[in-house]
């Protein structure tokens, strides 16, 4: 999966245009991110209710929601530029996403070193590396249509 130009002078992914790329990546993430959260409030819930949680795991089942919510609010504005054609819009997504990697490895690298939900790794290691790749792929679409 690599960026390549074509005759027309238009880039292309996976042989869909970058727009069509984006879009794409701006649903997954938004459906990433509502997974996410839900995940983190039946947690929450599960296991909040009962007093069997301890104030840390609340505090970072709430901390994951909010990230989650972050994410969600990013992806939104990403498809809404991307339907708009707001390309400042766009670019927004592209610092958020940098921010919220970092805090959610801030988080896991925190959970790991005190041993807590071990699950949750599957997150780290599957989806992390692909939000990465999304990272270049939004900003070639709104590097390209920034000149036009």
């Amino acid at each position: 999966m690599s960026c390549y130009e074509v005759e027309d002078g238009s880039w292309r992914i996976c042989t869909l245009s970058l727009r069509t790329g984006t879009i794409i990546i701006g649903w997954l993430d938004l459906l990433y991110a509502i997974i996410r959260g839900i995940l983190a409030s039946v947690q929450l819930k599960e296991y909040g209710g009962d007093g069997q949680m301890s104030l840390f795991d609340c505090g970072i089942l709430i901390f994951i929601s909010l990230l989650a919510l972050l994410e969600f609010i990013a992806s939104f504005t990403l498809l809404w530029g991307v339907r708009n054609r707001l390309f400042s819009k766009i670019q927004l997504w592209i610092p958020a996403q940098k921010v919220l990697l970092v805090l959610y490895l801030l988080t896991y690298f925190l959970m790991f070193i005190l041993g807590y939900h071990w699950i949750d790794y599957i997150y780290l290691i599957i989806f992390h590396p692909i939000i990465i790749y999304f990272i270049p792929v939004v900003s070639s679409f709104a590097s390209q249509n920034e000149t036009f």
